[in-house]
């Protein structure tokens, strides 16, 4: 699915890594398998930033109140 993209994919693994990944976190027994490490992060990021920083980065004009 990836092979035609000409530009940089950085947090593109392969299949064994990824599966390798998920194989190990079932075998701990976890209920969440989050990979890989940047993008978890930034959702995590995401999740305790004030909605109007995000909404100023993201290009978003907030509605009327």
């Amino acid at each position: 699915m990836t092979d035609k993209n000409e530009f940089k994919m950085p947090f593109i693994m392969s299949v064994d890594k990824g599966a390798q990944l998920i194989f190990d976190g079932i075998k701990k027994e976890k209920r969440l398998i989050r990979f890989p490490l940047p993008t978890v992060l930034a959702v995590k990021l995401l999740r305790i930033m004030p909605d109007l920083l995000f909404e100023k980065l993201a290009g978003i004009t907030p509605p009327l109140r």
